[in-house]
């Protein structure tokens, strides 16, 4: 019995990581988000030593990162990305239980979306940070998204711990019922022995009545309930009344350029020049089937389809700017950029006009921990003003993971926002879709459309509510084009930004000290 015991916490943490990672893209199960965490619950429902505690989170990180990341190609990135997301999930279980202690049930029900949320946004401070979003599990639904318009993904993820917490007390509630029908048959059957046998041990029959008095009560789901819906209800029909909204006429035409280029030729193109011809020669041609058979606005190469500087390399450099003189279009390419007098290396995209000349350049301002140790990172955050009224609020590969390289990019100034980016070393793996997931969230944050240019896919235009207009394979060379338009408002979450994960943290940081408080004045 005893091993049994010891075994259940751990098999339940596993099966719940097992169904958070299930329920991401390109998973066609994202409803089991919804239901993910109650195994876990339920694990850390008897759980009274924080160092089994501990455990037990570190458990649930490891399962879902191998799961997740695995993905990752460089195994340093992949093993800090583990380690890190199971620490936050230590974090997460140990105030789960610390707070468990002492609070009544249906405070769990808030404690438990509001600690996971705060953990989530300071999972995206620093430079060493990697974000991780439960929200991406429902980047299909716009009408459940579009709250982040107002908290960010952050209040996707609110939700869904919300109801994963709800189902956990609805659970508890039932099998105490049952395990209460029990025990009472029992107490009857015994007639009154137990209270005999009690008294000759030393015991008061008030041991029994206590642990009736812990279960799971009626008043407790209905207070459940009385919380849930009005917030599902507020999150639904918001959900509706933004995408009811009519949307403007779209006038800019885009084409994206996937070449596609296969793991091992883009690998070998570091050392040796010849490759790099192999994939110029693809990308031109794909780009000049585009001029010809699109009335593009704008082309977009994705981040650094070379590894050398393209803006270095004259005959390159200028057959781009021709193509941006021939076709009236601007010309969007990412490329790496050495400032000599810095002595610095930067991830770069550079923006060309339709006049032929280099407008600007924007520099990748949070770099991959471990992987992009060679270039340096940007301290600012600034918009590409291309014309008059084209201005692009753009997002390097890695950025797009965080809400607020986009939202200060919108608060500037920019009407369309570009995610330029290369997953070739992600492969067919979880990682190319999850990463692609964030693009619809920075999309319905900012009310902006998103164009997302990937080297080996997904490519992706996005409307600002969150719908994919359209949308590359993975591993496909083709020439994505569609139509966008530019927007000017500015929503509550680009204006005030991340003061819902603030309000969490606080809340959150209450209901600990309350918990300590009382353990103390016991």
């Amino acid at each position: 019995m005893e091993i049994i015991k010891k075994i259940q916490p751990v098999t339940l943490s596993i099966l719940s990581a097992l169904l958070l990672s299930i329920s991401l893209p390109p998973s066609n199960y994202p409803y089991l988000a919804w239901i993910s965490f109650i195994p876990f619950f339920i694990a850390l429902d008897n759980q009274h030593n924080l160092k089994s505690t501990t455990i037990l989170g570190f458990l649930y990180g490891a399962i879902f990162s191998i799961i997740t990341f695995y993905g990752i190609g460089e195994i340093k990135v992949f093993l800090y990305a583990l380690f890190y997301f199971s620490f936050y999930v230590s974090i997460f279980a140990i105030g789960i239980v610390i707070v468990n202690r002492r609070a009544k049930l249906y405070s769990f029900l808030f404690f438990s979306s509001l600690w996971w949320t705060s953990l989530e946004y300071m999972r995206t401070i620093g430079n060493l940070s990697f974000p991780t979003n439960i929200a991406l599990s429902q980047y299909k639904f716009p009408f459940l998204i579009q709250i982040a318009s107002i908290t960010g993904s952050y209040g996707v993820s609110f939700l869904i711990m919300l109801c994963n917490s709800c189902l956990f007390i609805v659970c508890k509630y039932f099998y105490n019922r049952i395990e209460r029908f029990y025990l009472l048959r029992m107490l009857y059957i015994a007639n009154g022995h137990i209270n005999k046998s009690a008294k000759l041990l030393g015991l008061e029959t008030k041991v029994f009545k206590r642990k009736l008095q812990d279960c799971c009560s009626s008043k407790d789901i209905v207070y459940t309930l009385l919380y849930i819906i009005p917030i599902i209800m507020v999150f639904i029909g918001y959900g509706g009344v933004s995408l009811s909204k009519k949307e403007e006429i779209l006038s800019i035409n885009v084409s994206i350029i996937q070449g596609s280029i296969p793991d091992w030729l883009y690998g070998l193109e570091k050392w040796d020049e010849k490759y790099s011809k192999i994939i110029e020669t693809t990308y031109l041609e794909l780009t000049s089937t585009a001029i010809k058979k699109n009335d593009s606005s704008i082309i977009i190469w994705p981040e650094t389809p070379i590894h050398r500087q393209i803006m270095k390399i004259s005959y390159l450099k200028n057959m781009l700017l021709e193509f941006s003189k021939a076709g009236n279009n601007f010309f969007i390419v990412g490329s790496p950029r050495i400032d000599i007098k810095r002595n610095c290396k930067y991830n770069s995209v550079f923006v060309l006009s339709p006049k032929g000349n280099i407008i600007d350049y924007y520099d990748k301002t949070k770099l991959v921990p471990f992987v992009e140790h060679f270039f340096t990172p940007s301290n600012e955050v600034k918009i590409i003003h291309a014309s008059e009224k084209l201005k692009l609020g753009i997002n390097i590969c890695f950025e797009s993971t965080y809400p607020s390289i986009s939202r200060n990019a919108v608060k500037k100034g920019a009407n369309l926002l570009i995610i330029s980016t290369n997953d070739t070393c992600l492969k067919k793996t979880k990682m190319s879709y999850c990463h692609a997931a964030n693009a619809v969230f920075r999309a319905v944050e900012n009310r902006r459309y998103v164009i997302r240019a990937a080297q080996s896919g997904i490519s992706m235009v996005i409307n600002p509510y969150g719908r994919i207009l359209k949308q590359s394979e993975l591993f496909k060379q083709c020439v994505l084009s569609g139509k966008v338009g530019l927007q000017e408002e500015l929503t509550f979450y680009t204006k005030f930004g991340d003061l819902f994960c603030y309000l969490c943290i606080g809340l959150s940081i209450i209901f600990i000290l309350k918990s300590a408080s009382n353990r103390t004045t016991e």
